[in-house]
């Protein structure tokens, strides 16, 4: 009987402590600071200085008027930070990578934009998640020509921040 307590005991602090964790990246991922874009997983290592593209943030989200605008956006931050995180493991950056833009439009809609020298990368968020879309502007230096791609944000955001910024680490 003595086991048996101990085992549901350890089972109920297991479970506590989950709950906990979970409950602290929700708090720490949607409580609109910069340090909860900074820190999306409360045990992981901050961004290097020189890869901390999120400082120009923290005021702007109390701009940002429509719930579901609002809920994309951090979605987008939050997979943008773990992707910035997770490559930087990978690949070294000596380079300061320039600080991402968020801007909220007279419309109800909000622009996040990361400008580079060479390109720019823009997500526009509308309250209809189905017309969100991100961009790609990039100057062809040889010739002077700009290209532009843009495509509607999906689901599948993930994977679509990991290409933004393998992109980004490749021509920095």
């Amino acid at each position: 009987m003595i086991a048996t307590q101990n085992k549901t005991s350890a089972h109920v602090d297991q479970n506590t402590f989950n709950n906990s964790i979970n409950r602290k990246k929700v708090v720490r991922i949607y409580n609109g600071t910069s340090s909860s874009l900074m820190h999306p997983d409360p045990y992981s290592a901050p961004l290097p200085k020189n890869l901390d593209v999120f400082s120009n943030l923290s005021s702007k989200f109390a701009e940002i008027e429509d719930e579901n605008v609002l809920v994309q956006v951090k979605r987008v931050l939050n997979s943008l930070y773990l992707s910035i995180q997770q490559i930087s493991k990978l690949k070294t950056v000596n380079k300061y990578l320039s600080r991402l833009n968020l801007v909220q439009q007279s419309d109800g809609d909000a622009l996040l934009e990361w400008n580079f020298r060479d390109f720019r990368i823009g997500f526009t968020f509308e309250p209809d998640k189905n017309k969100s879309s991100y961009f790609i502007v990039s100057q062809d230096r040889s010739n002077g020509a700009f290209f532009a791609d843009s495509k509607l944000l999906t689901d599948d955001v993930t994977n679509i921040i990991n290409n933004i910024v393998r992109y980004v680490w490749e021509n920095v």
